[in-house]
């Protein structure tokens, strides 16, 4: 429920374990050694240990392997007396993670976790330039991962750019706190406690935040899985808008995203048809211009509405049900009309 939460929020990476946490552990050690004159290399060689150490435990999920691919880089260049390159990083901890597991490629994890990087790498630069920093950071990630959301979740949070304003400049706080609540609990049960008061200040807020979001109205915009062509169409357009940018960076160039809209098009058109795999039990979908029956809504899987019958109306881009006709009531054939009532 708490990740649906933050889903819907647009603030998933707000529980991600990436970059962040890697870069507050391993450069922060880094930076403390060589404070202290321990060295070079001897301060790269303990901040890769953390790294990896950490890496290790959280699991090395597809944002964990390249956020420490990425950091390790940049620390063996500081040992070899190279300037560190980002798209460099990048690329070498995508070809690692292809490499052991190509179909990555076309995983939603993969391709959000790649994308935001890419984004805040291209556009952020761009924003900043044009006097736009304040939302630059979170307008650079969008720009390039909205139709990856699109494609997979069939619906993109409206709010999203706003939310990160107030939630982001808390999350390194956030991280701070968990690791002194770590730290101090260890050796002090009340002072593990005073920072883990702060830490559960900020959790609730940013779930206040996230509920707030889901009491504005058409806080979620569902336009389906668009077509290939409308994915390709808005990826050479932004590619026209970051080449014009770069040569004369003027806010009157931000009118090119506009082409955020094409993703409103209709999608289907005619009668179709679909009978949905639901297990034990009957679901038929007809739908046309506007209209949408439900032939059935019976399932023996655990939570099929929400797993099934509503991602698939999602995936439509049509998630209002003009009528529901049950043939009998069998569980097998009503049993996912009360999840879809609530």
């Amino acid at each position: 429920e708490t990740k649906e939460l933050y889903r819907d929020a647009g603030l998933s990476h707000a529980l991600v374990v990436s970059g962040l946490h890697l870069s507050l552990l391993g450069l922060g050690l880094y930076q403390l050694l060589c404070k202290l004159k321990i060295g070079t290399n001897s301060s790269v060689i303990a901040a890769a240990v953390i790294v990896l150490g950490y890496g290790c435990f959280a699991g090395f999920g597809i944002p964990v392997l390249r956020a420490s691919v990425m950091l390790l880089l940049s620390l063996f260049a500081k040992c070899a007396g190279k300037t560190y390159d980002a798209p460099t990083g990048l690329s070498l901890s995508a070809l690692i993670i292809l490499w052991k597991s190509p179909l990555q490629l076309f995983q939603a994890g993969f391709l959000l976790s790649f994308g935001a990087v890419v984004g805040i790498l291209l556009f952020q630069p761009l924003f900043e330039k044009m006097g736009v920093r304040l939302i630059g950071s979170s307008l650079s990630v969008q720009l390039v991962l909205v139709p990856i959301t699109l494609w997979f979740f069939y619906e993109f949070p409206i709010y999203s750019i706003l939310l990160n304003l107030i939630v982001l400049p808390f999350i390194s706080l956030l991280l701070v706190l968990g690791i002194l609540t770590g730290a101090a609990g260890a050796v002090s049960l009340f002072w593990g406690r005073f920072f883990a008061g702060g830490v559960y200040t900020l959790l609730a807020g940013y779930e206040m935040v996230c509920r707030v979001n889901k009491s504005l109205p058409n806080n979620l915009l569902c336009t389906g899985r668009p077509q290939p062509w409308q994915v390709i169409f808005y990826y050479i357009v932004l590619f026209m808008f970051w080449m014009i940018c770069k040569r004369d960076g003027r806010k009157r160039y931000l009118v090119f995203l506009a082409v955020l809209g094409i993703f409103l098009f209709p999608k289907k058109s005619g009668w179709q048809t679909a009978f949905l795999s639901v297990g034990q039990g009957d679901c038929a979908v007809i739908q046309s211009e506007g209209l949408t029956v439900l032939m059935d809504a019976g399932s023996s899987i655990k939570g099929a509405a929400d797993r099934i019958l509503i991602p698939y109306l999602k995936c439509t881009g049509d998630t209002t049900i003009n009528y529901a006709v049950i043939s009998h009531t069998d569980s097998d054939h009503c049993s996912m009309l009360a999840d879809i009532f609530q």
